[in-house]
């Protein structure tokens, strides 16, 4: 009778994490100026970023670009990166640095990827096994490292569940291979930025030139802008036209006039450039809901 025999199968390792360089979790927040991470050099392991909370903005090569909470990012080796809250706001956000057994990453290079469920456990289930296995990240003498725990603490299989927790979530990043590129965001920023600096400028314009009865042509002739992209930068960033808000602070100062009690309405619309007060009142009624000499009563 002849014995069985079987073929085996060898099974292929499409992503596999050599060694690990650091694992932490780390909030943000403005409250502390000199709260940001930051990597100054050229090292050849990878590190991607979970944001778990919040809105970061990551710095890297000049560029910087907004990373949302449930968003995943990843550096290459070589790249200097930092990471800081999104305007007045906090964050936290998980970071994982690493060196891969095999070198093919490179899908994951111009990608920011919004993570699923098996992907957002398998990561929470990483830094678990971590905190298992160390007492936290250090720095001594310029060497940063993972301080680890004793022995006799660290459960059987900790590290290799860490190492197999990391590579499911990137096998699975990449094998649904979606994600959002760099450059949108990094575009995106920069127009971003340079509407919010348009608006500031001709919000503090607006105040300056408050006793005058400007037109838009005037305004965007004095700052130097387009009226078109004066429209749509102030449009898109305080969300109303500059002629609208310009009567809307013109309407704030004569409330502050009026309480003040000095002058009389009419005197009033002509400190705001008004020439005809009963123009300057239709408006002032109009927006606050009621006369400027009910307005005076209450």
């Amino acid at each position: 009778m002849a014995e069985n025999s079987f073929k085996t199968i060898k099974l292929k390792m499409e992503i596999e994490i050599a060694r690990l360089v650091s694992i932490f979790r780390r909030e943000l927040a403005v409250s502390y100026p000199n709260d940001e991470k930051s990597i100054n050099g050229s090292f050849d392991f990878w590190t991607f970023i979970f944001i778990e909370s919040g809105t970061a903005v990551i710095t890297t090569l000049g560029n910087k670009y907004i990373i949302n909470k449930g968003e995943i990012v990843f550096t290459e080796p070589g790249q200097a990166f930092s990471i800081t809250p999104f305007e007045n706001g906090n964050a936290s956000f998980i970071s994982v640095s690493f060196y891969p057994k095999s070198s093919d990453l490179n899908f994951f290079k111009n990608k920011i990827i919004a993570i699923n469920n098996f992907e957002h456990e398998n990561l929470y289930y990483a830094l678990k096994c971590s905190h298992r296995l160390y007492e936290g990240y250090r720095v001594k003498n310029g060497v940063s490292y993972m301080q680890e725990k004793a022995s006799d603490q660290q459960p059987f299989g900790s590290e290799q569940m860490l190492k197999l927790h990391i590579e499911l979530l990137l096998l699975s990043l990449r094998q649904r291979g979606i994600g959002e590129s760099k450059e949108y965001r990094i575009n995106s920023f920069a127009k971003q930025t340079r509407q919010k600096s348009i608006t500031q400028q001709i919000q503090h314009y607006l105040e300056e030139h408050i006793t005058e009865n400007l037109t838009l042509e005037q305004i965007a002739k004095d700052n130097g802008f387009s009226i078109s992209q004066l429209q749509k930068s102030f449009k898109a960033e305080i969300g109303e036209s500059i002629i609208d808000y310009f009567i809307g602070i013109k309407i704030e100062r004569a409330k502050l006039m009026i309480s003040e009690g000095n002058l009389t309405f009419t005197e009033i619309a002509r400190r705001l450039g008004y020439v005809n007060p009963n123009y300057f009142s239709r408006l002032f009624k109009r927006r606050v809901g009621i006369t400027a000499t009910q307005y005076s009563n209450l």
